[in-house]
């Protein structure tokens, strides 16, 4: 928990120079849009921290780094994630000081439930378990098993390119971690298509050919209208060229709702449940994109 701490803290409580910290502290006059405001100035604990950026205001991060206590003090290790904060200017002092203001602001009651599986997605009225895509216990059960073992047959056919179409969340965080692990790609060719606009498609599709490429369309309801669209286009495009290697098709869904993708065409064995981590997986094998 220290170690996650530590990541929030800096991320959300401090904003990394003294001139603008708090980055928290608002004196709006109007904040009817705004919602649950926090006034971070009535905390105890910006006392303490104003002083601490104060002491670091005018010394330079290279004579910061020259503090071997300070630098081992800022590596937390948390599994098999290194973070290492001795680069950052953020002294063991501020970094207490972030933890306290953690605690008045209640930011450690949101961690602790967002890992309890608390429903905080109020939007949808569901837990938010992103972490626990990493856990022993998913690594080593059937969801994961089987997105691996279709991964694998990916990366033994004959396909050289991957087109993932989706929008929103099933477009960023997969193209974001695809750029993460790009120096370790060793599959295909990664394609991510989201702007409803047919040229954005288009322009992928003029650097691949039909008879060694394969769609996945990601959708969690497999309605979004920009999604079908360019899924559709997409599907048009591939023609009835024969799947290769052990694949069914060269058409994959990756969604909430498997009775909508069957109806829109799709065979049941390339229809997988919302499996996270299907591309990176694809591009990069299952050893190194779990790790």
């Amino acid at each position: 928990m220290h170690s996650v701490l530590a990541i929030y803290a800096i991320a959300g409580l401090y904003c990394g120079t003294c001139e603008s910290f708090p980055v928290l502290a608002i004196n709006n006059s109007d904040t009817s849009h705004l919602g649950r405001i926090v006034h971070v100035e009535r905390f105890a604990s910006l006392q303490s921290l104003t002083g601490c950026c104060e002491d670091i205001a005018d010394k330079p991060l290279a004579a910061m780094l020259s503090d071997a206590d300070r630098s081992r003090a800022l590596v937390y290790q948390a599994a098999d994630l290194r973070v290492d904060m001795s680069r950052q200017r953020v002294t063991p002092d501020i970094l207490a000081g972030l933890f306290d203001l953690a605690g008045e602001t209640g930011l450690i009651g949101k961690i602790e439930a967002l890992f309890a599986g608390e429903r905080i997605n109020k939007s949808e009225d569901r837990p938010v378990m992103h972490m626990a895509q990493r856990t022993p216990e998913r690594l080593a059960g059937e969801e994961f098993s089987r997105l691996s073992a279709f991964a694998d047959n990916v990366r033994a056919a004959p396909i050289t390119d991957v087109i993932n179409i989706g929008i929103g969340g099933s477009d960023l965080g997969p193209a974001m971690v695809s750029a993460a692990l790009a120096h370790y790609g060793s599959g295909p060719n990664l394609h991510y298509v989201s702007n409803v606009d047919p040229s954005h498609l288009h322009d992928i599709l003029c650097r691949c050919q039909p008879d060694k490429t394969l769609v996945i369309v990601t959708s969690k309801t497999f309605t979004t209208a920009e999604t079908m669209r360019n899924a559709a286009l997409a599907r048009q495009w591939l023609g009835d060229h024969p799947a290769p290697g052990a694949l069914a098709s060269r058409l994959v869904a990756v969604t909430a709702a498997p009775e909508r993708a069957r109806a829109w065409g799709v065979d049941a064995r390339q229809i997988l449940i919302l499996m996270r981590g299907l591309v990176a997986v694809i591009r990069c094998g299952r050893r190194l994109a779990c790790r």
